[in-house]
């Protein structure tokens, strides 16, 4: 998700019925880096070693001021 406010993706990750554990924050480390936040959260949990198994499904979130928003899904093969 974009990483704006860690409170609405706690929400959003609930009415979803997801936990919180497959999902990868880095505003504590960087702030809010904009759309940049996505490909760096993944980049992050990749170099720290909980990032996505080869065939797990990876989504990106993206919103932006609003009710912009896209998302994008694919399969991580690395």
């Amino acid at each position: 998700f974009t990483q704006l406010n860690l409170r609405t993706i706690e929400y959003v990750m609930n009415d979803l019925g997801l936990p919180m554990d497959i999902t990868h924050t880095i505003m504590d480390k960087w702030g809010y880096t904009g759309s940049a936040c996505m490909p760096m959260a993944l980049d992050d949990a990749v170099v720290n070693n909980i990032g996505p198994e080869p065939g797990e499904l990876v989504i990106f979130c993206g919103s932006g001021a609003g009710y912009t928003m896209a998302a994008t899904a694919f399969e991580w093969t690395a």
